[in-house]
């Protein structure tokens, strides 16, 4: 079984990688206020565009979109097949396409189609963005940076400890797995008999969990985990040209949204077709 998600930082050679973590996650925060203060399409595709760039550029693109495709796909059919229907949203008013099934006329809205499209956006570049800063982003960097802020070095650890935790867990689940059908171990059944066998595979899991978890422990406090000392920096992390640049395009776009509500004010909310235009 492989798995779906493959998460955790992986160390590549790119200029996103290269970035130091306090830009990206100030990239991820921008983007996603200035993308939900604007009801407008056309700016969502805009942030969406910038950071596939920015994933393609970091080299994880791939694993990004997976898993963006994996949640949003879902979400944006399940509720376009709600909210653009005649009762799923009240601005509801100008047909899109309609179709006749078992003798009922089912008409679909351009209000709620344009409503989820916009929120699929808003969601996908909230992914985006954080998983961008998730992935390419160092543990080590991410720890530096925390402990220069004077933040206990037991609260940062348990903080980074779920990143770290998550790919071993899902190799672990996939050594268990391949093992328990190497000893005979049947997928290919129904519901109930798939539940019971799940057992199989999360009682392993969990004793080795458990196992980990006591060697971890012995291991941390060997090195002096909790002694009273300063700590040391393996690895500096210090802004550089390239994030003030990215800074400061950040801040010409944020001064140039401002000056756009001031100016225009946001979008018409939910008005038919103006309101998938820019400045509808």
């Amino acid at each position: 079984m492989s798995s779906l998600i493959q998460l955790g930082y992986e160390e590549k050679d790119s200029w996103v990688h290269k970035l130091d973590p306090r830009t990206k996650f100030i990239l991820f925060i921008w983007a996603s206020i200035f993308n939900y203060v604007f009801y407008d399409i056309y700016i969502s595709l805009a942030f969406l565009i910038a950071l596939i760039v920015l994933t393609v550029v970091g080299k994880v693109a791939k694993r990004i979109l997976k898993i963006i495709s994996i949640v949003l796909v879902p979400f944006y059919v399940l509720s376009t097949l709600v909210i653009a229907l005649p009762i799923g949203f009240p601005y509801n008013e100008t047909p899109l396409f309609s179709f006749t099934i078992f003798g009922f006329e089912i008409t679909f809205y351009l209000e709620g189609t344009a409503y989820v499209a916009i929120w699929t956006l808003r969601l996908a570049i909230t992914m985006i963005s954080a998983l961008l800063f998730f992935l390419t982003s160092n543990p080590a960097r991410i720890t530096t940076i925390l402990l220069k802020l004077r933040i206990p070095y037991k609260y940062i650890y348990a903080l980074l400890s779920v990143f770290q935790l998550i790919p071993i867990m899902q190799r672990r689940i996939q050594v268990i797995y391949q093992a328990q059908v190497s000893r005979g171990l049947n997928v290919n059944v129904g519901l109930f008999k798939r539940l019971k066998n799940f057992l199989a595979i999360l009682i392993p899991l969990t004793l080795g969990s458990m196992s980990d978890l006591q060697l971890r422990s012995i291991a941390l406090e060997s090195r002096g985990f909790s002694a009273p000392v300063k700590k040391t920096f393996i690895i500096k992390s210090d802004l550089t040209k390239s994030d003030y640049v990215v800074l400061s395009v950040m801040l010409v776009f944020s001064a140039l949204f401002i000056y756009w509500i001031m100016t225009v004010g946001l979008i018409v909310f939910m008005k038919g077709i103006p309101y998938i235009r820019p400045a509808g």
